[in-house]
């Protein structure tokens, strides 16, 4: 870890300590072996400053105390609380083979006091972060459970959970400002928070394969993810399970999107390449039975709305045409890349029905597909959100290129006949990319 990481986790520290007590249980020794800290000294406003300045002998962590520290069943209780504020956590709770495991798995986790001293900086500092994390956690559990993992894999998997975005104690806390608008030096340091986690995890006995799934929960079968690109069999079934589980949780926690469950399910559709099957299939089956039990929102679309935003779609997607490229190339693999993208959104929208031309032709058809507007309405939203997360992606490949380069090249004009379809949202971020606010900060 670098120094900024580190200075990121001790401002964390140092505004925790004046609000709650956490005190040296020994001296703190920069790695000279000068001693900057005694041990016995509380935490305070001046902790920062002191240690800021100096590379220390040992991890901060490694010397303090924190009162009323997490524990096994501490995180057990707050996992039944989050349970019952949960529609899918509770749906997962009531399909389960044995819902009562998943109790058992976490009263008898086996952490180590410097990683739950980590975990109880987060549960005060960024209790956003922490509840995404527990929720995670129970979820991966349940979905583990219905795959019939055995109880050692279950507690590899809750822990994994537990401490996936860890490493965003990390960052810059500007980063967890809602309004921020995100550089490229910014999506940087957020593609590095599973390197950071796994950092942290590896070094402890035992946890090689938890620190593994810790390092994919981004990762994608089709090898789009990040940090390493890794897919299929590369990714382990603990790092499949988390990517899933991570999905799922991040829409019920998303409020300014409609009906979590139809927006899933036409992520899923939508992208049968990047997540797991076995996994899926899982998710979708429970899916299946909680719409059973819930009525429709009623959601109103006019035919005009929907062939528009329909209409808009597949002209950006029969715009890219880098086989005719009059300016600077565009490099194969950034080329090949958005190809692939655009022909696999192109196979999701004939399988779901939204051919405009055929749609065009077959009013009936038209009037049949608006009557589940609220599914309509999600599958929309997913397929716009391909196409700009494709525009982000390419950033993020390709980041020394500046869009007036050529105004010739194919990227160029693609890039730009996006802009044009979509400018109420220049800027669109990932569920893996947008960060929870500081709340405990």
């Amino acid at each position: 870890m670098n120094e900024a990481e580190n200075k990121n986790y001790l401002r964390h520290i140092t505004e925790l300590g004046k609000k709650q007590t956490i005190v040296t249980h020994e001296d703190i020794r920069s790695n000279e072996g000068i001693k900057l800290v005694t041990s016995g000294t509380r935490v305070n406003a001046s902790f920062y400053e002191k240690l800021l300045k100096h590379k220390l002998l040992k991890p901060i962590d490694q010397s303090l105390k924190i009162e009323e520290c997490l524990s096994a069943e501490i995180l057990k209780e707050k996992a039944a609380q989050q349970i019952k504020q949960s529609t899918l956590l509770e749906a997962m709770q009531k399909n389960s083979a044995n819902a009562e495991l998943l109790f058992s798995i976490f009263s008898s986790l086996k952490i180590p006091e410097i990683l739950l001293f980590k975990l109880t900086v987060a549960e005060k500092q960024l209790p956003v972060v922490f509840n995404h994390c527990l929720n995670v956690a129970i979820a991966s559990v349940y979905i583990a459970i219905e795959l019939k993992q055995n109880e050692k894999n279950l507690e590899i998997i809750a822990i994994a959970g537990l401490f996936h975005d860890i490493g965003l104690l990390h960052l810059d806390v500007n980063l967890f400002n809602s309004n921020k608008k995100f550089s490229e030096n910014d999506r940087k340091q957020i593609y590095s928070h599973p390197i950071v986690a796994n950092l942290m995890l590896k070094t402890f006995p035992g946890y090689q394969l938890i620190s593994h799934a810790i390092i994919e929960h981004h990762e994608r079968m089709d090898g789009s993810g990040y940090p390493q690109g890794l897919e299929g069999k590369q990714i382990d079934l603990p790092g499949q399970i988390l990517i899933v589980a991570e999905l799922a949780i991040s829409l019920t926690e998303q409020k300014n999107h409609f009906g979590y469950l139809n927006r899933l399910q036409a992520i899923l559709k939508f992208n049968t390449n990047q997540y797991p099957h076995t996994v899926v299939d899982i998710l979708l089956s429970l899916l299946k039975k909680i719409k059973e039990n819930i009525p429709d929102t009623e959601l109103s679309m006019g035919k005009d709305e929907f062939l528009e935003t329909l209409s808009s779609i597949w002209s950006a997607i029969n715009s890219w045409d880098f086989e005719h490229d009059e300016g600077l190339e565009v490099p194969y693999e950034i080329s090949t890349y958005i190809s692939n993208r655009l022909n696999e959104l192109t196979h999701a929208l004939n399988m779901s029905g939204l051919n405009l031309d055929e749609l065009a032709l077959l009013e009936t058809e038209l009037d049949e597909i608006l009557a589940d507007s609220e599914e309509m309405m999600a599958l929309l939203d997913e397929a716009m959100y391909q196409v700009k997360n494709i525009v982000n992606e390419i950033t993020r490949r390709w980041p020394n290129r500046t869009v007036d380069e050529d105004t010739e090249t194919a990227i160029t004009k693609w890039l730009k006949k996006v802009k044009l379809l979509f400018t109420e949202a220049e800027e669109i971020e990932t569920e893996s990319e947008a960060l929870p606010t500081s709340e405990g900060s």
